[in-house]
């Protein structure tokens, strides 16, 4: 049993220690800010030599497992160590291990080859190093310097291809790794996130290191649980939102009684898109200034005050397009004692007159003078298509990532209009911004359920 730095005892193979190492300013805090969801962890700039310091960061797993994290210097004369280590290695039988220890320990070797130093204890000290990439980089000499140092080391090295999104020099750098017997690397963008790229680095780590597999493993299973888990809390807040705002209908009798309330409707609808934001940006614990994205513009979306729409008439069994509805177009009356049903043409609608009956007071309502007021159609296609594009560009963006993303405001007018929506368009107790509202409404739950599996 080994004591673990705060006394929790661990055997040996329930922790991982895994070094990042590589040239100045190739990405390395970048990648682990990326990796571990922790966009406040180390100093990312666009200069070289940020990190001077082994950074540590700790994860801990089920089974009282963890994986410890080094974020290491950039390595800036590899060459040089390399020129010291010759001098030593010959009296040392080639003991390369044995050489970089008596290098390090020479206070002369500190003046010259500090960060190296650091780089090289750390390695030492860890199960495997993961050397960082920029894949845009030309492949020089300086870099091959790096790896056969780190190979004097004795630790398993799994080669890191950063940057990948954009022009590189793949093809060359993989030719260069297999001269140096690496043929086992991976993929992991600091800038777009992609699971699959995720999940192959974690499985090919478990490879170098068998040792460690378990342990590895497990942080395979952890990370994609904390993804799936992420998705739907994100996708279930946005169902959530989205029937609220479907089944939100406000009734009023005089035109200026609306007109004087419109714009606190308009506030409110895109409050609750900010809350949105704000929702997932927690959500996925990004900053709050993580994402720019324009205001909803309600004023083009628009409203409906006309209980009898298309979708109404839809809801109560009536065909649009027959000559039935074109008739009510044009005159429409309602005996609501009866329970009787006069079209324009005269013509009785056989079910549809019970559904009439049972909403007698809403209809009633309307032949007073009343109207109701809800977003229409095309606002909430609007707000589902910029919440869908909300939550790809958030859950396909990375930790290290400093600018604030712009979200695309470009939507498809042709978008179908989700079921659950137009259902919760004619159940105003579904919306917590209606009077009416049942917090404990089954029908609503239901509706929540499947909206976010259709997301």
């Amino acid at each position: 049993m080994n004591a673990t730095r705060d006394g929790v005892s661990n055997t040996h193979n329930n922790v991982c220690a895994i070094a990042i190492v590589g040239h100045t300013n190739t990405g390395k805090t970048s990648f682990l800010r990326s990796l571990l969801r922790q966009h406040q962890f180390g100093e990312v700039e666009n200069r070289a030599g940020t990190t001077r310091h082994v950074e540590e960061v700790t994860m801990r797993l089920a089974g009282n497992q963890r994986c410890d994290f080094y974020d290491t210097p950039g390595m800036e004369d590899a060459m040089g160590v390399l020129d010291e280590l010759d001098e030593l290695l010959p009296s040392l039988r080639n003991d390369s291990v044995q050489a970089i220890h008596q290098f390090m320990n020479d206070s002369a070797s500190y003046d010259l080859f500090d960060q190296e130093i650091k780089v090289l204890r750390q390695v030492l000290q860890s199960d495997v190093c993961i050397y960082v990439i920029d894949a845009r980089e030309a492949v020089l000499g300086k870099y091959r310097d790096e790896l056969q140092l780190l190979a004097l080391c004795g630790k398993p090295i799994l080669p890191l291809f950063n940057f990948t999104q954009q022009d590189n020099n793949m093809d060359e750098w993989k030719a260069m790794l297999s001269n140096l017997n690496l043929h086992v690397v991976a993929d992991f963008d600091t800038v777009m996130f992609n699971q699959d790229h995720e999940q192959k680095l974690l499985e090919q780590l478990a490879l170098l290191v068998s040792d460690k597999g378990p342990v590895l493993k497990t942080l395979m299973t952890s990370k994609a649980q904390q993804w799936a888990r992420r998705m739907e809390l994100a996708r279930e807040a946005i169902a959530t939102s989205l029937i609220d705002l479907a089944a939100w209908q406000e009734t009023y009798v005089e035109d200026h009684e609306m007109s004087r309330r419109i714009d606190e409707f308009q506030n409110i609808a895109r409050q609750e898109e900010q809350r949105m934001v704000a929702k997932l940006l927690e959500i996925y614990e990004f900053p709050s200034d993580a994402l720019a994205y324009t205001e909803l513009d309600l004023e083009a979306a628009g409203w409906t005050q006309d209980l009898f729409d298309a979708d109404t008439w839809a809801m109560y069994g009536v065909d649009v397009g027959s000559a039935v509805a074109r008739g009510g177009a044009v005159g429409f009356t309602v005996d609501v004692l009866s329970g009787g049903l006069t079209l324009g043409l005269g013509t009785a609608i056989g079910a549809s007159a019970g559904l009439l009956m049972r909403k007698g007071r809403e209809w009633s309502d309307k032949v007073k003078g009343y109207k109701v007021w809800r977003l229409n159609a095309n606002c909430l296609r609007l707000m589902t298509v910029r919440q869908q594009l909300l939550l790809n560009t958030i859950s396909s963006r990375r930790h290290a990532n400093v600018s604030a993303e712009l979200l695309d405001d470009q939507v498809a007018d042709t978008v179908e209009l989700p079921k659950p929506l137009k259902k919760a368009r004619f159940k105003p107790y579904w919306s917590r911004f209606s009077q009416q509202h049942k917090s404990h409404s089954s029908s609503r739950r239901k509706a929540i359920q499947t909206l976010s599996k259709e997301l």
